[in-house]
């Protein structure tokens, strides 16, 4: 019985669940490679983007997978958000582009 502590170490194949009947392709299917950014995408998230705004963009579209046209588009939106952090001055207008960051970043999910 599966639970806390339950280790995997008779872990069994997915050939062998093929064999018995009991594959389940929720459960057992390897991910589907993911397709690499294409240059229409890459074009798109860098335009307008300048300075370290567009190396933050290069940096994070290069460094994780998986992008999508909607991960893309929030990364680009992230990427302004700090692009507009790095030169406001008044107090308030900062705080509040920095929960719109911080949300952003929450939203990409990119693992630590």
């Amino acid at each position: 019985m599966g639970g806390v502590g339950s280790g995997g170490h008779n872990r069994v194949s997915a050939e062998v669940h093929q064999i018995r009947g009991t594959f389940r392709p929720d459960r057992h299917r390897k991910p589907a490679p993911v397709a690499p950014i294409s240059v229409a995408d890459r074009r798109y998230l860098l335009k307008g983007l300048t300075g370290e705004a567009r190396r933050l963009a290069m940096r994070l579209s290069s460094e994780y997978d998986g992008w999508n046209v909607a991960t893309l588009t929030t990364l680009r939106q992230y990427c302004e958000s700090c692009q507009r952090l790095s030169t406001m001055t008044d107090d308030a207008e900062r705080r509040r582009e920095l929960r719109i960051n911080m949300a952003l970043l929450k939203t990409l999910g990119l693992p630590k």
